[in-house]
Parts: C-alpha cells; structure tokens; sequence
C-alpha cells in the first residue's frame, strides 16, 4: 500500500492551521490489512511535523471500496476521522466517442453517444485575453486567491513557493485572463491518465 501527503496551512475562518492534503491513498486488495497500519503511520508522522489536520477527498459511490472502508474507518474511530461535506466536481467530455466506448456507467455511454454532437458548440471560440501562464503573473495570481478566498470559511493559504510550485509545474498547465494588462483570472489543469 502507499499514500503521500502535501503540507499546507489552511485558514479555518480566522484561525491558520499547518494542516495536509492527502491523497493516493492506495492498497493492494490482496493485502488490505495494511491499510489501518499505513494510516496510523501516517496519522504519527503528521502528529511528529505539527500537522494537527489533514484533509482528504472520498468518492460518494457507497459501492465503491473506498467508500466503504473510509465509512467504517469513520465508525471504528470516530475521533480520527469525520466526513465533513460532499465537495462535487464538474466534467467537460472533449472526446464523446471515447466516453461513449469508456464510460463506467452506461448513462454516461448513453449520453455521450446522444449528446456528444453537440459539445462541439461549447466553447464557441478562444477569447484573445486568455493565455499562458508566465512566471511574472505570479502575484498577480496570488492576489486573485486571496480575494477569491477571502469569503470562503474554509480555505487553503498558498505561500508563494507553494503557488510558484503549482503554477509552474510540468506536470501541469495553467492559463491566465489578461485584460488591459492586468491578470483578471486563471485556471490551473493536470492532463490524469484514467
């Protein structure tokens, strides 16, 4: 099994907390008892670092495996682990006759091959503001996070290094809306094999 985590501070209305993201929570169906071990190792090492709070994303499928075992996980040790709120996710197909082929569901099959003519229409043109990213947006862009998530109760505080980080990344790309010289929005993308 493995599992990573990223550190980040997290802004919990007025309080900042050293906190962190996991992800790629993953173990081996033929060795799933390593999975409690895996955790409370990692539950120690954050413990040992200062991190007090992580943050991690379930799917909702109840069908799904990890659904499951983070629901009883949840039931075993309810002071180690809380589902706090569903978080949704939107999806723009870019290729309907590969959903069509590969999709999970057969609704998602179903509605690629009945609507997927139609994706063709949106967006209906590149705008001449948007463009690449460059390094010289970057606090620009870090201005446009503070504002956007300044309302928010919830939300992640991005050190500059940790932006420059994200922004920059090769695994990654990231687009800014440059009107009258000034960075107005930006989106940040990761190209996922699944």
């Amino acid at each position: 099994g493995s599992t990573f985590s990223f550190p980040y501070s997290l802004r919990i209305g007025s309080s900042v907390l050293p906190s962190a993201l996991i992800s790629g929570f993953t173990v081996d169906p033929d060795h799933r008892r390593v999975a409690l071990p895996l955790l409370q190792r990692l539950r120690r090492h954050h413990e040992d670092h200062g991190i007090g709070f992580s943050l991690g994303v379930v799917l909702s499928d109840p069908t799904s495996i990890s659904c499951r075992f983070w629901t009883k996980y949840a039931e075993t040790f309810p002071q180690n682990f809380r589902f706090l709120f569903p978080i949704g996710y939107w999806v723009k197909v870019l290729a309907p006759g590969r959903m069509a082929r590969a999709g999970v569901k057969a609704w998602e099959r179903t509605a690629s091959r009945a609507f997927g003519s139609m994706l063709r229409l949106t967006p209906h043109r590149y705008d001449p503001d948007v463009r690449p990213y460059r390094a010289g947006d970057l606090e620009q862009c870090a201005q446009i996070l503070d504002q956007a998530s300044a309302a928010i109760d919830w939300a992640l505080v991005w050190s500059p290094e940790h932006l420059k980080n994200q922004l920059e990344s090769s695994l990654s790309g990231t687009f800014v809306f440059e009107r009258h010289g000034r960075v107005r929005g930006m989106v940040n993308y990761h190209s996922l094999l699944l």
